[in-house]
């Protein structure tokens, strides 16, 4: 046998050999995730016989209950009659339908029992984040947004701002038509880890952060618009930007958050002349309590333990006396209680790192529609109202220690008129708590 057949049965050997590994694993994962698969739908059967009173998400018709005003006037006049509608679907297009529905359903099961519920999915996630960091690799691409490693082992996001214009307008828009209604109206700006006046970020990978949201304020200004911006306000009580922000995580942590809502509630006594007391968002008035290793980030969590360590995650609980009343109807959640047992979801504390959800989600229950909480040891009579992205889930806990009455929204979530909301709840005050640059794609930010 030459030489040169000798090197191509080594490259066939080598390739057959892969090959089989490739496949053995492949096996193994299929057997490992329809076990576990099998064992997940008994227990769950099991446990919700055992648990029935367990909260779980349910549709809630927002806008049915808070309408847009132009949708009403135009379903009053043209509202189709259903059997027609019924009558132009084809047998064909029924069977399309069909298809897509089932085609769809097995779809979201590959891709939930390949994630967190597959027994194997660990291992695989901490190989992955080892080769990346055994590669020496400061980028870790993602489909959503790349995570970018500094020369400090902190992990930050390299997403691009856009000019956000259009939003500009919904929001002065918005704050008008409150001026007309004599509700006050407040911006509060976040800090973001894309901020590129604070992170050393390499020239290739500039945001244009900065840029964007000075554009932003310079038209709050213009436009008479009361705002916080709370960068400077934060680094003027401590200079290390990484004080106030999470290392595996996108968001601001809990002492920024309390921070924050203290100078909300600063703002609302001298310029607004609302009737608050200080003192219950004033951080010597809480304790805290530590949960170790507790947070896996969005950072964290896509360049895996592998690649970084998990992180202790702070909550601050009031030393004085509270007693809360909380609504989530989309979790059919009505809860009376200390600020601890109804702000707080413990359950998010003990989450499966990969899960859907991280401990971030114990501010609050995460991302809700809308929540109404009640403060049952406060009579101010001060409603407010918070339009909120994820940012302002560690400062809503606090404010509420403020007011009498605060209801919250997520716009990414909540399908309702904003305005008709407003309108049958009359608050005395609206908060925009979100990073606002890069909203110019988000038609949530519309204000309707």
């Amino acid at each position: 046998m030459n030489i040169l057949s000798k090197k191509i049965l080594i490259k066939l050997n080598e390739k057959t050999v892969f090959t089989i590994i490739v496949l053995a694993v492949v096996i193994v994962t299929c057997v490992c995730t329809i076990s576990f698969s099998i064992f997940k739908y008994i227990d769950s059967h099991l446990q919700s016989a055992e648990q029935p009173d367990q909260i779980h998400a349910v549709d809630i018709s927002y806008e049915t209950e808070f309408p847009f005003e132009s949708e009403v006037k135009k379903t009053a006049i043209s509202s189709p009659d259903p059997s027609l509608a019924e009558s132009n679907v084809s047998f064909i297009d029924s069977i399309t339908d069909s298809i897509n529905t089932y085609s769809t359903k097995f779809k979201d099961t590959i891709i939930e029992f390949s994630s967190e519920e597959n027994i194997a999915a660990h291992p695989y996630y901490y190989l992955y984040g080892a080769v990346n960091r055994f590669l020496g690799r400061n980028v870790i691409e993602n489909s959503e947004s790349n995570v970018y490693r500094l020369e400090d082992e902190k992990l930050v996001y390299a997403t691009p701002w856009q000019s956000a214009k259009s939003t500009y307008g919904y929001i002065s828009d918005f704050s008008d038509w409150l001026k007309e209604r004599n509700t006050e109206f407040l911006y509060v700006m976040p800090v973001s880890i894309d901020d590129d006046s604070v992170i050393d970020f390499p020239p290739r990978l500039k945001t244009g952060y900065t840029e964007t949201s000075k554009e932003l304020l310079e038209f709050f200004g213009e436009h008479d618009i009361k705002y916080l911006d709370a960068k400077p306000m934060l680094l003027s009580k401590n200079a290390d930007f990484y004080n106030w922000v999470y290392k595996t995580d996108h968001h601001w942590n809990v002492e920024a958050g309390i921070t924050v809502a203290d100078k909300i509630v600063e703002i609302m006594s001298n310029d607004f002349g609302f009737n608050v007391d200080k003192s219950v968002c004033d951080i010597v008035n809480y304790k805290s309590v530590t949960y170790e290793d507790a947070l896996l980030g969005s950072l964290g969590r896509k360049v895996t333990l592998g690649y970084t360590d998990a992180e202790d995650l702070e909550i601050l609980y009031p030393t004085f006396e509270t007693d809360f009343h909380i609504e989530i109807p989309e979790l059919s959640l009505d809860k009376t209680g200390t600020f601890d047992e109804t702000l707080i979801d413990s359950e998010c504390l003990n989450l499966d790192y990969y899960g859907i959800d991280n401990a971030y989600c114990s501010f609050l229950y995460s991302d809700r529609a809308m929540i109404r909480i009640t403060n049952e040891k406060c009579k101010n009579g001060i409603r407010a109202l918070v339009l909120k992205h994820s940012k302002a889930n560690v400062v809503n806990p606090y404010l509420a220690c403020a007011v009498e009455q605060l209801d919250i929204i997520d716009p990414r979530h909540f399908k309702g008129s904003i305005r008709s909301f407003v309108e049958q709840t009359n608050p005395d005050l609206v908060i925009i708590c979100s990073n606002g640059p890069n909203s110019d794609s988000d038609t949530s930010w519309t204000l309707k």
